[in-house]
């Protein structure tokens, strides 16, 4: 009887043993899965982050075409043109 119950425990430790390593493989793999998401999530926002930077300075080197008068804008001073960026002096 007292041997049958050893045998009983021992087998109840086993199960609770691989019941734990089980638990924390399905955790680990849960985490991993997170990490994997929040990974992603990351990088697309530094993509988004880059395509704002891009279209930043596209819109700033446009906008200085602009004043140049490539775009409709005026032309720069001392361009040669009869009253455009010249200073009068009385």
């Amino acid at each position: 009887m007292v041997r049958a119950q050893q045998w009983a425990d021992l087998e109840f430790d086993s199960f609770l043993v691989g019941l734990e390593g089980r638990t924390e493989v399905s955790r680990a793999k849960s985490e991993a899965k997170m990490q994997r998401i929040q990974a992603s999530y990351y990088g697309d926002a530094a993509k988004s982050a880059g395509r704002a930077v891009k279209l930043g300075a596209t819109a700033a080197i446009l906008g200085g075409f602009g004043t140049m008068g490539m775009f409709g804008g005026g032309t720069p001073a001392g361009a040669g043109f009869a009253g455009w960026g010249r200073r009068v002096v009385s």
